[in-house]
């Protein structure tokens, strides 16, 4: 009879260094004689140009992991199917909510691990949106993830695939953005249709989207009735749309006219990468 592999997910210990990856401390506690571990790579930052930062309140994004983050991680085995486990950091651990992974000895399973804030483990162990929530939004990062010897190794070194426009507006409010040629992180298929967002700034003023913006893209923000900006990302200025792993931004802050942050014709200084 071939043997099984199954492992109960316990509390691990996150080793806080400046290495390429964080190894963790305590192993998972398996059901046989084996072991398993994480090892789980830094975050990934997106950051800023200097041409960004003079537009609106210059916002890094997120550098580093922090309390509440939560990796979903999917596995997929001929013999068990769909298999789920979500890891929560906590206080420079990472803890899992005790699910389990099996899969046969012999047998390459299928793992994915993502980190999304928006989305969650569905009720047939996959991932997906969470209820009322929309992708574009939030990240959405596919992290890499391998087997080696006793070790489950979720990396996000790898570069994203898509970008982040920072919409630069007044703190606190509520925007409208409509967006053509736009496909938001984490989607299967690639955009067709005109898309609405509602957004709400933070109290530096910054909103936020991520995906891709094709060539010939464009964006509309909106405060009420108020139209702020409209930008077409053109040939011209951006060849082949937004690049990957890139951040932008959009200057949407009104004037005191109430009007728009400039005007609808688009300057070099309304959107930089």
């Amino acid at each position: 009879m071939r043997k099984i592999f199954q492992y109960i997910l316990m509390a691990v210990a996150v080793v806080a260094t400046a290495s390429c990856s964080n190894e963790l401390d305590d192993t998972l506690q398996p059901a046989n004689n084996s072991t398993l571990q994480f090892v789980v790579s830094n975050f990934p930052a997106f950051g800023e140009g200097t041409q960004t930062r003079v537009i609106g309140t210059q916002d890094a994004g997120k550098t580093v992991w922090e309390n509440g983050d939560q990796i979903l991680v999917h596995l997929y085995s001929q013999k068990y199917k769909d298999q789920a486990v979500t890891l929560t950091f906590e206080n420079n651990d990472w803890k899992s909510d005790g699910g389990t992974l099996s899969y046969l000895e012999k047998e390459i399973p299928t793992i994915t691990a993502v980190y999304a804030p928006d989305c969650e483990i569905k009720s047939d162990k996959t991932i997906g949106l969470s209820e009322g929530k929309t992708y574009g939004t939030a990240e959405y990062i596919p992290a890499t993830t391998s087997i080696e010897g006793n070790a489950l190794k979720i990396s996000f070194e790898s570069e994203r695939t898509y970008s982040r426009l920072r919409i630069a507006a007044s703190a606190d409010q509520e925007l409208s953005v409509t967006t053509t040629g736009f496909t938001p992180a984490g989607a299967t298929t690639v955009a067709t249709a005109p898309t609405s967002y509602t957004l709400t700034t933070d109290n530096n003023g910054n909103a936020f989207l991520y995906g891709v913006f094709s060539e010939g893209a464009t964006v509309s923000v909106k405060q009420g009735d108020v139209v702020l900006k409209d930008y077409t990302f053109t040939a011209e200025k951006h060849p082949n749309g937004t690049e990957q792993g890139k951040s932008y931004a959009l200057d949407a802050t009104p004037v005191t006219d109430g009007t728009s942050g400039g005007d609808t014709d688009v300057t070099e200084d309304d959107i930089n990468a």
